[in-house]
């Protein structure tokens, strides 16, 4: 018996290979589709900061805008004719631009019914500029017939930037294809009334030499912009270029972290360091302060035991030559007891011991004005009061180092 055909099979095969086709159709689409760069890094990074404070987009919606050519091709994009290609440089240029603080606008020239059968058209009025507001003026001009007004509407930019601060850009989107003599002269005059705060860029969309002479020279004009072709500014990349050329300049930069360092080398870096020139290698508490040793007591005495001397007359011409380093350095000398007693009494017997360390440096070439007689009483022990021990080390004179920074 001979096989049949299985229908129902091939029409399965049919529909996968259809569908393959187009996932592949779409995918080769998306490839193509434009992902603008992204500039917002440079401004956050502070490499380039705002070069121009408004910016006017002049459209060319004349009837030679209304045809292909070669020249009107763009990468991503095909089949446009040359309005068509202008609105899309457009928009990839509105892609591209990043978050500024600053004032955009568009117009528009020709002579139809987007136009209102005007001349020429504000589409956008110069306001803050934002990415949708933008495109939503771009989206109004939507067709292109009529004669050439570029005249016109370089006449109207003046008046459009009349309220506008600080730096602009105007851009100009044509094929180029309308009378040099009669439109030079008015690009002249809007260069005039703006001065060194005025730069022209010519986007030429158009191919062969037509039209081309009359960008370039719209372009200097200006003097500080430039001209370029649409299609050579159509990819992303070179339209970041050309977006970061008229829009953005050269910052300072993201400022380095500043170094802090340690300047007496006693380990308290300079911003916390209260006591700066501290002599390197000793002890310091945490506003890098001199923290001296101790001077313990006997019981219910202020009188300096033997065994305290050799520290005291060591500490002694330290404070001599501190003197002659750091003038208004002044070291603290704080006197302790233990628990046991009142605590009035105990308050004037640690005057008395912070006392006869002052007494004791004093007499051995220290200055008095250097030191400061404190006493505590039984404030602030350093150990538990709860055996003989540690109330002999809490019976006490310390010496620290005041702030002088």
């Amino acid at each position: 018996m001979e096989k049949q055909f299985n229908f129902v099979g091939i029409n399965r095969g049919l529909k996968v290979l259809l569908a393959v086709f187009l996932l592949i159709s779409f995918a080769g689409q998306a490839a193509a589709a434009f992902r603008a760069v992204d500039l917002n890094g440079k401004i956050r990074s502070g490499d380039y900061t705002r070069k121009v404070d408004n910016f006017l987009v002049i459209l060319d919606a004349s009837g030679s805008m209304d045809s292909q050519s070669s020249g009107a091709a763009l990468a991503g994009s095909s089949g446009l004719n040359k309005f068509e290609a202008g609105k899309e440089i457009l928009k990839r240029m509105n892609q591209t631009i990043p978050k500024l603080p600053i004032n955009g606008g568009l117009r528009s020239f020709g002579f139809n019914s987007c136009l209102s059968w005007n001349d020429t058209v504000l589409n956008s009025r110069m306001t803050q500029y934002t990415q949708s507001g933008f495109q939503n003026g771009l989206d109004s001009q939507s067709c292109a017939s009529g004669g050439s007004a570029m005249n016109m509407a370089l006449d109207h930019a003046v008046d459009d930037l009349a309220s506008a601060k600080g730096n602009i850009a105007v851009f100009v989107v044509s094929d180029g294809k309308t009378g040099a003599a009669r439109t030079l002269p008015y690009a002249q005059y809007l260069k005039e009334q703006y001065g060194d705060r005025l730069c022209i860029y010519s986007i030429w969309v158009g191919d062969g030499e037509q039209g081309k002479q009359l960008m370039e020279e719209i372009a200097n004009i200006g003097g500080c912009g430039s001209f370029v072709s649409a299609t050579n500014i159509a990819s992303a990349q070179n339209m970041g270029n050309f977006v970061e050329s008229a829009f953005l300049q050269k910052g300072p930069g993201r400022p380095k972290p500043k170094v802090i360092g340690d300047g007496d080398g006693d380990g308290v870096l300079d911003d916390r360091d209260l006591c700066p020139k501290t002599y390197k290698g000793i002890r310091v508490n945490e506003i890098g302060c001199w923290v001296g040793g101790r001077v313990l007591f006997d019981f219910d005495k202020a009188e300096i035991k033997p065994e305290a001397y050799h520290f005291l007359d060591e500490i002694a011409p330290l404070i001599v030559k501190a003197k002659t380093v750091i003038p208004d350095a002044r070291l603290e000398v704080d006197g302790y007891t233990d628990s046991i007693g009142n605590a009035e009494y105990n308050m004037d017997l640690s005057r008395r011991r912070a006392q006869a360390v002052v007494d004791y440096l004093v007499a051995h070439g220290a200055d008095p004005d250097q030191l400061v007689a404190r006493g505590f009483g039984k404030e602030n022990p350093l150990y538990s009061n709860d055996t003989a021990e540690n109330r002999a080390k809490n019976r006490r004179v310390q010496l620290t180092t005041l702030p002088y920074k």
